[in-house]
């Protein structure tokens, strides 16, 4: 019996055969020097190539599969813990939200940090957007960029972004919890899963915020113009660091 298998067979592993699976990565080690130098990402943090039967559903222990296009979509390392929480309420790993997902939650985040808002809540992002798959049993899903009442608050996402799931790669260290806020119950699945999502009304604070959010120019809530470096580091979703700032 395969690991695989026994895991399935003990229920630590869902039986499901993701698509994914059949997307080996294309990164080399020169893409992943210059991701770690671009992205700020800190020196005890490792970017690892795959080996050629490794797969971004189910990465070594220890490690996280991501690529590039969640890292310029505003992701850094280590994970900010808002954004640990909404990943471990939706029971999905990094890879397994779309780029534009990624960009529309950084964004949001952005956004209402310049706002003066609270953090979104999960409930505030469910009442918002809704998800949907990429393909039956792909493995990936979309924060659908209609949103579910009114437009979209974050505008300006990419229409299309090529190749992006061949761009995969592990990563190991302290990628997950800064010094500060090692919080075992705030950690993230690293394995795919199926999408936790309950779709929620508007409650009267969300409805208010997306009002005020909206009467913002739309190129103001542009994904370019709200994930630079500075906007992250203002929003703690970033920290500061010696390295030159790139912007996303």
């Amino acid at each position: 019996m395969s690991r695989r298998e026994a895991e399935v067979a003990s229920g630590l592993r869902t039986a499901l055969e993701w698509k994914c699976r059949f997307f080996p990565s294309e990164v080399n080690e020169g893409q992943l020097r210059e991701w770690h130098q671009m992205y700020r990402v800190p020196d005890d943090v490792e970017f690892v190539v795959p080996g050629p039967d490794d797969r971004a559903d189910d990465p070594p222990l220890g490690t996280v599969a991501l690529n590039q296009a969640i890292l310029a979509a505003g992701l850094r390392l280590p994970f900010p813990r808002v954004v640990r929480k909404f990943l471990r309420e939706w029971g999905i790993a990094p890879t397994q939200l779309c780029p534009n997902g990624w960009r529309i939650l950084i964004g949001l985040l952005v956004l209402w940090d310049q706002l003066g808002f609270p953090r979104p809540s999960i409930g505030d992002f469910h009442s918002l957007y809704s998800f949907k798959s990429d393909g039956k049993r792909s493995g990936w899903w979309y924060a659908s960029v209609t949103a579910r009442t009114g437009s979209s608050v974050v505008t300006q996402t990419p229409d299309s972004i090529k190749n992006w799931k061949k761009f995969w790669f592990f990563v190991r260290g302290p990628w997950q919890f800064t010094e500060d806020d090692a919080r075992p119950d705030l950690s993230i699945p690293v394995r795919y899963h199926k999408l936790r999502y309950v779709a929620r009304e508007p409650t009267g604070e969300s409805i208010e915020r997306a009002r005020r959010a909206r009467e913002i120019s739309e190129s103001l809530r542009s994904s370019v113009v709200l994930i630079t470096e500075e906007n992250l580091i203002s929003a703690r979703l970033s920290r500061p660091s010696l390295r030159p700032s790139y912007s996303s």
